[in-house]
């Protein structure tokens, strides 16, 4: 989908590349490219003259390919957090081609970022008239929205580890589901790691604009947004480092207690078997069948027997009361 952006008294109007045949505007600020088709590819390599890379190729990790100038254009190529339907995270490869007053985006999935984005920059006083204006607040709303995700990811875990550390794990119907709180930590776990991702990405993203201040349409003045941006990333990174440690710590929390309680059970069969050991012996021994035993018509010697085996079944759990074994 081919959607473009041109100024309108103080605001940005929005058209979609399916109104208008042929090239796209000149005057068009911001040309966003949404999962497109080869046609729709080939309208906006005319009209900017760049080649826009291929799927394959936004997914490459090394930055000569994330982050590089054609003649003079800025590509670059960043990985944005999402949450898809199912509630899983995923990274969304966004490349950025910033050239004079234009930006053109292009994306195959789409974060939410870009419809926030599209929906303010049509409200009037914008202040979003150039292309490099459109590019700081589309990484502003990136990074707020990753940093909201952060918030929802610590709010999840602190109430997975007041559920853990409060409640515990024991043999009750009310107690949590350790399973489903491991699962939970592990997808929270797999998220932080998505946030830390799509932080290293923007930035590299931001140092690279850093590097070329003064070209492309990045003025001297656009410094101070790119300061705030990398702050707020590194702000984000080291948050999403104690984040990724907590997640760590109470998976290894819930596994421990797990394997405590397992420990407890176990120690409860192991004293069992011993306080049946005695009475065990005892029985067997009165239980043999040889002619020439003693006691055979002793009249007492069945409640003598119970008994004994009783004592010594009491005095076995008294000795591990003792102990402190139970």
């Amino acid at each position: 989908m081919l959607t473009y952006f041109v100024p309108e008294a103080s605001a940005l109007a929005r058209y979609s590349g399916e109104e208008r045949k042929g090239p796209l505007p000149r005057t068009a600020t911001w040309v966003d490219l949404e999962s497109p088709t080869d046609r729709e590819i080939a309208r906006v390599e005319a009209m900017t003259g760049v080649q826009l890379p291929t799927r394959q190729q936004m997914t490459e990790i090394e930055s000569s390919s994330r982050f590089y100038q054609d003649d003079e254009a800025l590509v670059m190529t960043a990985s944005l957090v999402r949450v898809v339907d199912n509630g899983q995270p995923a990274i969304a490869p966004v490349t950025f081609i910033l050239r004079k007053d234009r930006l053109v985006t292009l994306r195959f999935e789409g974060p939410r970022a870009f419809e926030m984005v599209a929906a303010k920059v049509q409200r009037a006083h914008a202040n979003c008239q150039s292309g490099s204006s459109v590019l700081f607040e589309l990484l502003n709303t990136a990074v707020d929205r990753t940093a909201d995700i952060q918030e929802v990811v610590a709010s999840r875990l602190e109430e997975i580890a007041r559920t853990i550390f409060e409640t515990g794990v024991r043999d009750r119907r009310d107690d949590p589901d350790m399973n489903s709180a491991i699962k939970s930590i592990g997808r929270l776990g797999i998220l932080t790691l998505r946030i830390q991702d799509s932080l290293m990405s923007l930035e590299r993203m931001a140092a690279f604009l850093g590097h070329h201040v003064g070209t492309a349409g990045i003025s001297p003045e656009d410094q101070g947004k790119l300061d705030t941006i990398h702050r707020d990333v590194r702000s984000l990174t080291e948050h999403a480092d104690a984040l990724d440690s907590k997640a760590n710590f109470l998976l290894d929390a819930t596994l421990g207690l797990v394997s405590l309680h397992q420990n407890q059970i176990a120690q409860i069969f192991s004293v069992m078997a011993v306080l049946f050991l005695p009475p065990t012996l005892i029985a067997s021994s009165y239980g043999m069948n040889f002619q020439d035993m003693p006691t055979l018509d002793w009249r007492l010697g069945f409640p003598f027997s119970i008994i004994l085996m009783v004592v010594s079944a009491i005095a076995c759990w008294a000795v591990f009361r003792w102990r402190r074994w139970l």
